[in-house]
């Protein structure tokens, strides 16, 4: 059965925009919260985001393998549960079936912002794969943008099934980096899986109900902490693809906003 993977706050997305190959989930550390101490006096301070996988309580098929302190419920309307990543960590996801070997580029993706877009050149810290919070080599798939209601956008991966595909649990295994014991999740077939970078007093709540106000913008500056010193971030970007113009006509709620947004990076 296909599935949806959803990646929702601040999360890049490292894709060579506009070709097809693999695709990477990389969560910012929290670490470091202020920046831009030189172009922005006061410096700018960000809130510090957690990661989650937030699922729906009906879908889990076994959370034997999560600490049940790193377990904690949605507010109750949202009918799910939060397993949180305290630690650094490498995601794997098998999907007990074989997915594709790369990642296009849906029609709606280049809603996504780049931060190429917002300074020409900026490039990775080499070692953004073993200094982030979360690596996740997605698995193949279609990229498409989501507007969660609020002006964020978070990237939502369509995992196609071969014909005739048994009915198999999906496995997610966060693995720390710094050795200990893995934490092993195992969700339904179909399961919508959710990666969270968020606030944790807004991981489980409606998200569509998060409000926008204009401090949430400073979100974004945690990407710095995926840079190189020298390409450090200190405008908050509302880019506009001129090559996106028409997907933009034909989805007028998804307006390139970088409130507690994905963005993509790099050629």
């Amino acid at each position: 059965m296909d599935y949806i993977i959803q990646l929702i706050g601040i999360i890049l997305v490292f894709h060579p925009f506009g070709s097809a190959g693999p695709a990477t989930a990389l969560i910012p550390t929290s670490t470091k919260l202020d920046f831009c101490a030189s172009s922005h006096p006061p410096k700018v301070v960000t809130e510090r985001h957690r990661a989650f996988f937030r699922i729906q309580t009906t879908r889990i098929a076994n959370k034997s393998g999560w600490p049940p302190a790193e377990i904690t419920d949605c507010i109750p309307s949202e009918h799910c549960k939060l397993f949180e990543i305290p630690v650094a960590s490498d995601i794997t996801i098998d999907s007990g079936f074989p997915t594709a070997a790369n990642n296009k580029e849906g029609t709606t993706f280049c809603l996504v912002p780049r931060l190429e877009e917002v300074k020409p050149g900026v490039r990775l810290m080499p070692s953004a794969r073993t200094s982030s919070l979360i690596t996740w080599d997605l698995p193949g798939g279609t990229l498409e943008a989501h507007d969660l209601g609020t002006g964020a956008i978070a990237t939502q991966l369509r995992v196609v099934a071969p014909p005739g595909t048994p009915l198999n649990d999906i496995t997610i295994t966060a693995t720390p980096r710094g050795g200990g014991s893995p934490r092993v999740l195992m969700v339904a077939a179909g399961t919508e899986v959710n990666l969270v970078s968020m606030p944790a007093t807004d991981a489980g709540t409606d998200l569509a109900a998060v409000h926008h106000v204009p401090e949430v913008n400073a979100h974004f500056y945690l990407y710095n902490n995926l840079l190189n010193p020298a390409d450090e971030l200190c405008s908050t970007p509302i880019p506009s693809r001129t090559t996106c113009d028409a997907v933009q006509v034909a989805h007028p709620g998804v307006n390139h906003d970088a409130f507690c947004s994905n963005t993509g990076c790099c050629p």
